[in-house]
């Protein structure tokens, strides 16, 4: 962790934080004492449910804290830490992709708990946020290096580094596909549709790579002379 760019990005995640926290507890003094406040949206972006307002201000900042930290110590917990440190730009870019995505997200959220702006915003952020989520994290998914704790993990990835290698590279492509499709999809078609078409694209994703990482496995040359 002492590498410029992590520290570079703990004074970010700190940034983003306090940014959370502050927009959190303005947005608590302008609800009325004793008021319940919507923590749920539906698919269309409709209040479906209310409760607490110290649950719908703060709930993104705390879960967005117990992400930082998870990240921050991956590293210490990875067996294969040389090869995790040869991965360090694609996961300060994942680490700082997921900061601004929770940031941007708690921003929605509160002002559609407050009803401010548009009432359609959600529907505007999420598939833009997670369309462009997607597209970062799958161009950096070919500069992972094999490791336990962040990408592609199965028996066959871990077990080859051809299979690794190659599954990314693919994975990488769909998930930046995904991402495309996503945002693209948003501008004409309703939301249940845009979900449903990305929920589709992550599981056929799924499938392939899992399939994918076995036929390379398989015929790995370093493999079959073990």
């Amino acid at each position: 962790m002492k590498d410029n760019g992590y520290k570079n990005l703990w004074v970010m995640s700190g940034i983003v934080l306090a940014l959370m926290l502050a927009l959190s507890f303005w947005g608590w003094n302008q609800i009325p004492a004793g008021a319940e406040v919507p923590v749920h949206f539906d698919i269309n972006g409709n209040p479906d449910r209310y409760g607490s307002p110290f649950w719908a201000m703060f709930s993104i900042p705390i879960v967005t804290l117990f992400v930082v930290l998870l990240i921050a110590f991956i590293p210490v917990l990875e067996p294969r830490k040389e090869n995790l440190k040869l991965s360090g730009r694609a996961y300060k870019v994942t680490w700082g992709a997921l900061l601004l995505f929770m940031g941007g997200l708690h921003a929605t959220l509160l002002l559609a708990t407050l009803q401010i702006g548009r009432p359609d915003l959600i529907n505007v952020f999420l598939p833009l946020g997670m369309g462009g989520l997607f597209i970062v994290l799958g161009n950096m998914m070919g500069k992972v290096r094999s490791n336990f704790m962040f990408g592609i993990r199965t028996p066959w990835t871990l077990s080859s580094e051809l299979s690794w290698n190659k599954t990314h590279r693919l994975g990488g492509r769909m998930m930046m596909g995904i991402g495309l499709l996503t945002v693209l999809t948003a501008l004409f078609l309703p939301m249940s549709w845009v979900i449903g078409l990305m929920t589709a694209g992550l599981f056929l994703m799924l499938i392939v790579t899992l399939v994918y990482s076995w036929m390379i496995y398989k015929d790995d040359p370093e493999v079959l002379q073990a």
